[in-house]
């Protein structure tokens, strides 16, 4: 008997595993297989192909996924092969891989290939079965005509007429005298499925070839009529799966959308993909995937851009730029990157700025108590701990020789008063409003004058306040976390240690005229106040100044500020230079500090200025009318660097100084002449020293 011969024909993307394991169990099976990466050898490929599709029996047709989209290509391979096997007749068995569908646009030539009955090979598990099902396709045909049965007949006319158990019936009797009638199978498995012609097996929605009757017809029928009823089931998973892949392609096209989100627009891709080659899948899911990239980088950067417009601080606009990164390819990142690296710059240029400018103030809170001025006279604290004073001596407002251990002064319109190291007070003056009433004072870390009220702060935070009262500047009982206080001519501010400010309340119906020097509710990011006349000045940390009152103008321009002192109708600012600058009341020259240099504190008065330099000299501006700015001889320390160490070394040299003194005029006094220069006294009544004029005082 002759070896049938068999032509494998296959794709070799997808296709080439499946063609391998059918040539060898071919083999095995005794069949001549061509296999074309075995049997090519020497000579012309494509006549050598050819032939051997010529001289075979069957053609096998290995069909992956995808594998007769390429068809469309006149030059194609696989075309040819099928062409040439159809056009010499031969028997093409198809063997369909899961995922292959037939394409809707193949060549004329070859569409008959789409009706021919085939194996489907979905799973390598059910190798063995798929192998002996293709073997029957290359038995010899056999009639699949009705038997001559007349109860077969019947049989099928009953199925015609909607009569299934008669039909099945009569299928039965059949049976009992033919059981291996393959037709009587059919008829039973139409009787089961209510189908009325046997072409009606393919409009079923179900394929069928779970049932036993089905398994019968494969064991008993011929190759030709087992191959139409699997073409009928083959007919019906084809249209079940057009049926899925349009379903699925239908609702994933509305996924897509309505797709909003990154997670969505992936869903509708991964489901795309799924669809292997079906119409466009492939291109809308790589759309997907693009529009999914595209709302990733859209989040992102809407999250960037509203971080970049809200930030603040430098690490706020790192995080910004960090999202601006991740997408700087897209959009306008790359712009908001480099404005953004400029931005944190700024801010390391500020943040440097406002760390030189906080020292600068820490320095000057330790030299500002240093000297403070008055109406018509001025005040300097010495490093050993003593006070000078020039200027009008009115009410004794400049007899503070006798002062010793002062760590702070402040003049008032006719008083001065001085702060102790060990947190008491002291003042002289004019007391007619009660402003010197401070000797009860305990606990105090810093001091003000007024025009005729003095104002403590105490280390607790909490305000004491003495003497005139008559517009509220002594209400200050109810304050607490106060840091800085300043007392004005008729009102007082404190500053709190949250940056906020706290002004007295003012009475305005003493007929003096209100200016609104005390509306500072507002402020915040305040480091320093200062109380003026009819105005109140504040310093923000930025080093800008804001005021409130009837001389807040010409400020607003200020940059670079470490210190503010609000004077009569004028303000006076310190820049972290040393310069000075200063707007307002200039009658007297009082403003003209523009040549100042190397400044560290200042005080502004009536109508002088007072600015100490950092060698502790002092100059001063404005009406010298009664000596007041006579401040040049003046050297309150030494080294400003040093300035605490300075300052216990003078005041121990101070207090040896002091005792020496007193045991002197101990001893002069015990001899009877001036114990102040040791001078002999004359007269009988009234003795004077004959050396100095002086009194005798003991």
């Amino acid at each position: 008997m002759k070896t049938p011969k068999l032509f494998i024909s296959y794709r070799r993307d997808g296709g080439e595993a499946l063609a391998f394991l059918l040539n060898d169990r071919l083999k095995q099976k005794g069949y001549s297989v061509f296999y074309d990466i075995e049997s090519l050898h020497a000579g012309k490929f494509d006549q050598r192909i050819f032939s051997e599709i010529e001289a075979c029996d069957h053609f096998v047709l290995v069909l992956s996924a995808g594998a007769l989209d390429r068809c469309v290509n006149e030059n194609d391979w696989v075309r040819w092969e099928i062409a040439h096997a159809l056009k010499h007749k031969k028997n093409i068995v198809p063997v369909m891989m899961r995922g292959f569908m037939f394409p809707e646009n193949l060549p004329g030539e070859l569409a008959e290939i789409s009706s021919i009955n085939g194996v489907l090979f979905e799973s390598m598990s059910l190798m063995d079965a798929r192998i002996e099902q293709l073997i029957t396709f290359f038995s010899p045909a056999e009639s699949d005509a009705v038997s001559q049965n007349p109860l077969l007949e019947r049989a099928f006319m009953a199925l015609e007429d909607g009569e299934w158990k008669q039909a099945d019936n009569f299928c039965e009797q059949v049976l009992n005298t033919e059981p291996r009638n393959a037709q009587a199978y059919l008829a039973k498995l139409m009787a089961e499925l209510r189908v009325y012609q046997k072409e009606d097996l393919a409009k079923l929605t179900k394929p069928f070839d779970d049932s036993p009757h089905y398994s019968k017809i494969m064991r008993f029928g011929d190759l030709d009529f087992k191959n139409e009823i699997c073409g009928y089931i083959q007919e019906i998973k084809n249209r079940n799966e057009q049926i899925r892949l349009q379903n699925l392609y239908a609702s994933t096209q509305t996924a897509m959308e309505n797709a909003h989100t990154e997670s969505e627009f992936h869903e509708a891709a991964k489901r795309f993909s799924e669809l292997g080659s079906y119409k466009d899948a492939v291109y809308l899911s790589e759309k997907c995937l693009e529009k999914a990239e595209t709302v990733r980088k859209n989040a992102i950067y809407d999250t960037a851009l509203s971080m970049e417009k809200n930030a603040q601080t430098e690490e706020d606009f790192k995080k910004a730029a960090e999202l601006f990164q991740k997408i700087s390819d897209y959009r306008d990142s790359d712009a908001f990157l480099t404005k953004i690296r400029r931005q944190i710059e700024q801010i390391k240029e500020q943040s440097k700025k406002e760390e030189q400018r906080r020292q600068q103030r820490d320095i000057i809170k330790k030299v500002q108590p240093y000297i403070s001025e008055g109406y018509w006279h001025t005040v300097g604290l010495q490093s050993d701990g003593t006070v000078v004073a020039v200027g009008d001596n009115y009410r004794g407002v400049c007899e503070v020789s006798a002062w010793r251990d002062i760590v702070a002064v402040s003049a008032g319109r006719y008083h001065t008063v001085g702060l102790k190291s060990d947190g008491t007070v002291v003042a002289v003056g004019n007391n007619d409003s009660g402003q010197c009433e401070i000797s009860a004072w305990r606990d105090i870390v810093a001091v003000s004058a007024g025009d005729y009220h003095t104002v403590g702060l105490q280390s607790d935070g909490i305000v004491r306040a003495v003497g005139d009262n008559r517009f509220g500047q002594c209400e200050v009982s109810g304050w607490r976390d106060i840091v800085v206080i300043s007392a004005g001519r008729n009102h007082t501010v404190g500053l709190k240690s949250d940056g906020t400010v706290v002004a007295t309340k003012y009475r305005s119906d003493n007929g003096r005229r209100y200016y609104g020097q005390c509306e500072v509710s507002r402020w915040r990011d305040i480091v320093a106040v200062s109380a003026g006349g009819g105005h109140t000045v504040g310093l923000k940390s930025d080093g800008t100044v804001v005021a409130v009152g009837n001389n807040k103008n010409g400020l607003s321009a200020w940059r670079d500020i470490v210190a503010v002192s609000a004077g009569n109708s004028r303000t006076v600012g310190l820049k972290s230079d040393g310069t000075v600058v200063a707007v307002g009341y200039n009658k007297h020259g009082q403003c003209e500090v523009s040549g100042w240099r190397d400044i560290v504190a200042i005080s502004a008065g009536l109508n002088h200025t007072v600015g100490l330099q950092s060698d502790g000299t002092v100059v001063a501006v404005g009406n010298n009318g009664r000596g007041q700015c006579e401040v040049l001889e003046w050297k309150l320390f030494k080294d400003m660097k040093n300035l605490d160490e300075e300052r216990k070394t003078e005041t121990a040299q101070r207090k040896i100084k002091d005792e020496e003194q007193r045991r002197l005029e101990k001893w002069r006094r015990e001899r009877g002449v001036c114990q102040h220069c040791g001078g002999s006294f004359k007269g009988i009544f009234t003795k004077k020293c004959s050396l100095c004029g002086r009194t005798k005082d003991y």
